[in-house]
């Protein structure tokens, strides 16, 4: 067994090999157990000078013109994935502002404890 393999099995075993064929928005999002609104909680840091297209407090309307106050948090996860550099139709309420936008998927990464980019507290 190569040194090469050995490690992409123990890193299999652990749970933390990056999955280059699964994206997803990049932000932990809440939702409200009584409404069901779903908001941005965090957002990470920019990299670069990239301004992020979303901001704490922002309200996720719809994904993929899909009302999420409909979908079961597997479903709204399922709607957030898709390829790496692929682009999500997300309708979002801002101050009392309605607007749409794409975002961009980034790679998540599998591990035991669910990476940032896939929580959706409740």
């Amino acid at each position: 067994m190569t040194g090469r393999l050995a490690m992409t099995l123990l890193l299999a075993l652990a749970g933390c090999v990056s999955s280059p064929t699964v994206g997803s928005i990049g932000v932990v999002l809440g939702r409200d157990p009584e409404t069901r609104s779903v908001f941005v909680r965090e957002v990470p840091e920019a990299k670069g000078d990239a301004e992020p297209v979303l901001l704490p407090g922002d309200e996720l309307m719809m994904v993929e013109g899909i009302y999420v106050r409909q979908l079961s948090t597997e479903e709204l996860r399922r709607q957030l994935r898709g390829a790496p550099g692929s682009k999500v139709k997300l309708t979002v309420v801002r101050g009392g502002e309605i607007f749409r936008v794409e975002v961009p998927r980034t790679s998540l990464k599998q591990s035991p404890i669910r990476s940032s980019e896939e929580r959706l507290e409740e």
